[in-house]
């Protein structure tokens, strides 16, 4: 959806989606939101939003869209997975493509992509873009917002990675409502 559309469009539908955001309290109603509105919005074919786990070490996927709810997902904060190295350097990641090992190197050696999801479920990861959720407060890690598959299987555009940003300060006020104002 977001390519159709010229970047004033795509900013005036994202401001929608993250007041939208905003309003909810958490729990239930922020899958469906997502999975409805940010995936096609972003030019996802899925997302997922890890959280920070109670002792920092690792994080937790609390949304998953395309994937069973029954398979739990928790990553180390370490450089040794995407959505990892994302929580640990606090930095945005745009991969091409999630199996070359060289492109992965260019970020570090020790990180890789983690295949037994796509192992287990049959679903081929292509692209994947990893951006923090910070707490607006302190910048204080509160998660990570993972976009996989951009539905043209071209990289993430700068477009869609600036508006992933946007939305993960929305979350980070979902996430952590007693750090907000």
């Amino acid at each position: 959806m977001m390519e159709q559309h010229a970047p004033a469009v795509f900013q005036e539908q994202l401001q929608s989606l993250v007041r939208e955001l905003r309003q909810l309290k958490g729990g239930d109603a922020l899958l469906p939101l997502l999975a409805e509105r940010a995936c096609p919005l972003l030019g996802a074919d899925r997302l997922t939003v890890y959280v920070l786990s109670a002792d920092q070490d690792s994080i937790i996927a609390t949304v998953k869209t395309g994937l069973n709810d029954a398979l739990e997902i928790s990553l180390p904060v370490s450089e040794q997975s995407i959505a990892g190295y994302c929580a640990l350097h606090r930095q945005s990641l745009n991969i091409a493509n999630a199996y070359d090992a060289a492109e992965l190197a260019r970020y570090s050696p020790d990180l890789q992509f983690r295949a037994e999801i796509d192992q287990q479920t049959g679903y081929q990861t292509r692209q994947v873009l990893a951006c923090p959720i910070l707490r607006p407060s302190d910048q204080q890690l509160v998660g990570v917002l993972q976009l996989i598959n951009q539905k043209h299987n071209l990289p993430f555009p700068l477009l869609v990675q600036d508006g992933a940003a946007k939305l993960c300060h929305a979350l980070a006020d979902i996430l952590s409502p007693s750090q907000s104002a």
